[in-house]
């Protein structure tokens, strides 16, 4: 498969994802309606964050936004509904980070690197997802009341495009089990990286901290097959 093949097919996925995401998020053709369920889901993701899930009640929500409490409940019928649609806004903004990468001409090592980046960077758009990623057990509860299916593609989605962008920056020399081992193994350090501090190191700020690990990242993930893990080991005992 060559490069272009694999821009155009991860293209079109994202796009599908993001549309069904879209559809989800945002089912009224009323602009005006749109616009309402924006500021609730804006609203709740401020609240949630800030305050707690348990803490916040739909009431809060509804004052934060500007509307009347029934109207909140007129497009999400309880609390752990409208969290998960909060969660769901928060991954269809982190697609439209991924979506450029692959219309832009960037060398596959720099996609891998810029893909990492913005992952190291989510924490700031995406402080729910972070909360349930790092063990938060009140939102973990919630989404629990609720069928996630539709987020669930976006895990699967954030596996594809590592697993391809993995391929493409070791120039397809790695069997197919290793390169879902690395992918798994890069998602978890972004989310471990992400959900143990703030991104506030000393005199870096944080975009150059999320620059500088990416590119440690990808100096590992992108090395040549065989890992030797046995030298490793015996490296650190």
């Amino acid at each position: 498969m060559t490069e272009l093949t694999i821009m155009v097919s991860m293209d079109s996925l994202l796009a599908d994802v993001g549309a069904r995401l879209d559809a989800f998020l945002q089912p009224d053709q009323d602009p005006r309606q749109a616009r309402k369920r924006e500021r609730i889901l804006a609203a709740a993701t401020e609240r949630f964050t800030a305050f707690g899930y348990r803490k916040t009640s739909i009431e809060d929500v509804a004052r934060a936004a500007g509307v009347a409490k029934g109207t909140v409940y007129l497009y999400y019928r309880s609390k752990p509904e409208l969290l998960f649609h909060a969660v769901a806004r928060e991954k269809r903004r982190y697609l439209d980070r991924l979506e450029p990468l692959w219309r832009r001409e960037l060398k596959p090592r720099e996609r891998l690197r810029e893909m990492i980046r913005q992952g190291l960077i989510m924490n700031r758009e995406m402080p729910l997802v972070t909360r349930l990623t790092g063990g938060d057990r009140e939102l973990a509860l919630a989404m629990e009341e609720v069928d996630t299916a539709v987020l669930s593609q976006i895990g699967d989605l954030q596996r594809q495009v590592t697993v391809k962008l993995l391929d493409e920056a070791t120039g397809g020399t790695l069997p197919e089990a290793e390169l879902a081992a690395r992918a798994e193994v890069l998602i978890h350090a972004i989310f471990a990286v992400v959900t143990a501090a703030p991104l506030v190191p000393g005199t870096l700020s944080a975009e150059a901290h999320a620059a500088r690990m990416a590119e440690l990242l990808v100096s590992g993930v992108a090395a040549p097959y065989p890992v030797p893990v046995r030298q490793a080991a015996g490296a650190g005992a």
